[in-house]
């Protein structure tokens, strides 16, 4: 499930660095504040889930 979310989130990243010379600055504001805490939070939760998996062996 995560990896999903990661592949979303580097494609996210890949488009908006395309479009990104057309874009205003306030658009950049706008996307940096919903874009910047989700990849904080996937990569909290990566974190999480390598930690379970090297202690306990098993995948959330």
């Amino acid at each position: 499930m995560l990896a999903g979310w990661k592949s979303r989130l580097y494609l996210l990243e890949h488009k908006w660095e395309q479009v990104k010379r057309r874009k205003t600055y306030s658009e950049h504001r706008e996307f940096n504040r919903v874009y910047i805490p989700l990849r904080k939070k996937i990569e909290e939760w990566d974190r999480k889930v390598h930690l379970n998996f090297a202690q306990n062996g098993v995948e959330e």
